[in-house]
Formats: structure tokens, C-alpha cells, sequence
């Protein structure tokens, strides 16, 4: 599973999944104090996906960088309606910042990302592992 750098906490972790998801149903949107892009990680035997919501969000207003084995997605596009008068505002666009922490077995040179109606996919390939065949030794 691939992990991600929540307060240096590696999820999934069934413990601070109850404490977080119970936290939160506590408090309204409006107080909601994090602003992070909601996250769906997908595994299989080849990759690793990472889809990040970003609805609203230029392409060219969202980073990804790698650092070491230290994915971030990151945009600094803001979206400003202040001034405008809301019977009632739900949400807003603000910057964010998400890291997740990859493992050895990722080919960190072939990581691609496309956003598709405001869902960013980051596909991060395995390695291919070369699995060796038992070598047969004659007996001289």
C-alpha cells in the first residue's frame, strides 16, 4: 500500500482512520479547519494511482514533484469570492499541499499525471522485478 506523509503518519492505519473520521463528523464544513484535496489511492501488480480532487483547478496551476522518494502535489491557485454576496458558501478553491511517501518499488523515472474533469491521476510505476529461475548444478 502506498503511504502518505499526513502528519508523517502512514495510512492506512485503522486507528488514526477512526480518531480522524470521527474528529471530523464533530465539525461542520464550515469549520473544517484542513484544506486538503480529497485522495483515492489504487494498487495493482504493475502501479500505483494517485487521484487527487481538484475540481476547478487549471492544469497548469498544479505542481508534482518528486524529492528523494517524497511525492508532493501542490497548487497555489486560489479562487477568490469574497466580495461576491452568498446566500451560502460551501467551498472555496485554496491552496494546498499533499505528500505521500513512496516505496523502493516504484520506477520514480516514469511517473505520469493527467487531470480529467477535475480528478488529477498520478500513475506511478513498479519497478519489473527480474525473477531468476532456480539454476540446476550438475554434479561433476
Amino acid at each position: 500500500m502506498l503511504p502518505t506523509l499526513k502528519s508523517r503518519i502512514f495510512l492506512p492505519n485503522p486507528v488514526n482512520d477512526f480518531f480522524e473520521s470521527n474528529f471530523n463528523s464533530f465539525m461542520d464544513n464550515e469549520n473544517r479547519q484542513t484544506n486538503l484535496p480529497d485522495v483515492n489511492i489504487k494498487e495493482d501488480d504493475k502501479k500505483f494511482e494517485i487521484h487527487v480532487a481538484v475540481p476547478g483547478r487549471d492544469k497548469e496551476n498544479i505542481k508534482i514533484e518528486l524529492d528523494k522518494d517524497v511525492l508532493t502535489i501542490s497548487s497555489d491557485q486560489e479562487l477568490m469570492t469574497e466580495n461576491e454576496d452568498f446566500t451560502r458558501k460551501e467551498f472555496s478553491i485554496k491552496p494546498f499541499e499533499r505528500r505521500f511517501s513512496l516505496p523502493d518499488s516504484v520506477d520514480s523515472g516514469k511517473i505520469k499525471a493527467s487531470n480529467n474533469l477535475g480528478i488529477l491521476v498520478v500513475e506511478i510505476p513498479k519497478k519489473v522485478e527480474k525473477v531468476q529461475k532456480p539454476k540446476q548444478i550438475k554434479v561433476a
